[in-house]
């Protein structure tokens, strides 16, 4: 119980570390503002405004922080300064590639690691381990 407690706090602090570095990392990168600006050159001066005030962009840090986490933590990621699409949307689409991409990478990984671990099991003339696959497939 205690280490699944030290997985989950560490779990936590780790998305906590990366809302706080994603959120200052393009405040300090670039001024958000000039961002929509160059991002939207067709976005009219009054939508500007209202996207604006929407993100609070001219609030202070922890007013934009706040607004962040919160949108965050409701699903809301924003919509993008390039194609002005909803980011999850554009997250939706790309996932089913991305996951066959990630999975078919994990499993020639766990496949490559196997007979290697064989290979070398086989050079020191022991005898291989016959749960090497067994692990190695629940790994996937």
């Amino acid at each position: 119980m205690r280490v699944v407690l030290s997985k989950v706090l560490f779990a936590i602090g780790t998305l906590l570390f990366v809302l706080v570095f994603n959120f200052f990392l393009f405040r300090i990168a670039g001024d958000p503002i000039k961002d929509l600006i160059r991002g939207n050159p067709r976005l009219s001066e009054a939508g500007r405004e209202r996207l604006i005030k929407e993100r609070g962009l001219r609030e202070g840090y922890l007013t934009q922080f706040r607004i962040y986490v919160s949108q965050t933590l409701h699903g809301n990621l924003g919509v993008s300064f390039q194609t002005n699409q909803p980011v999850s949307t554009m997250i939706r689409k790309a996932m089913p590639n991305t996951l066959i991409l990630v999975g078919t990478s994990t499993i020639l990984a766990v496949m490559k690691d196997a007979a290697a671990a064989e290979s070398v099991t086989i050079r020191a003339k022991e005898q291989l381990d016959p749960n090497l696959w067994t692990c190695a497939c629940k790994t996937i």
